[in-house]
């Protein structure tokens, strides 16, 4: 992403010659970050199985998940997301991990957590082509989604440590 304005006074920025900062604006002297944006997923599970989904616009296998409102925790937006996308609502059990990536010359933060279904029945929503609850097994051979499948793979390795 390139930024190429200062958003204070609408002079040219420069790339920063201080490595704490990426850009800054010698005209007022404000300084500029990249951060991340975070994206938010989780391993959903209905007993003992796990709910993943397809995206409608995109062929992609993947844990439910989706970006992080203005306002809004992690936690509260994997549990939106996750109610949008499978029409169930969660409880979170735990963090699993995140991951750093690039999407669209974007930079993001994919954090991942553990969920239990706590009520509803799976459904596809809006955004979702298609939902399938699968052992885990099966749905780490189902997933075509990077992050998502290194997730799962993380959790199986915890699993069978345990």
């Amino acid at each position: 992403m390139d930024f190429t304005f200062c958003s204070h006074c609408g002079n040219t920025l420069e790339p920063s010659q201080d490595q704490e900062w990426d850009f800054e604006c010698s005209k007022c002297n404000q300084r500029y970050y990249i951060n991340p944006t975070p994206v938010v997923a989780a391993l959903v599970f209905l007993d003992d199985k796990l709910v993943i989904v397809s995206s409608k616009n995109k062929d992609l296998w993947g844990l439910p998940g989706g970006y992080v409102s203005i306002g809004e925790s992690l936690e509260e937006a994997i549990i939106r997301e996750v109610l949008e996308e499978t029409n169930l609502q969660i409880r979170i059990i735990d963090f699993l991990a995140s991951y750093p990536m690039m999407k669209n010359e974007r930079n993001l933060v994919f954090v991942v957590f553990i969920a239990e279904v706590d009520d509803g029945e799976p459904r596809a929503g809006d955004d979702v082509d298609e939902l399938l609850v699968l052992t885990p097994k099966d749905a780490y051979e189902q997933l075509t989604g990077k992050f998502a499948k290194k997730a799962l793979e993380y959790w199986m390795s915890l699993a069978t440590d345990l």
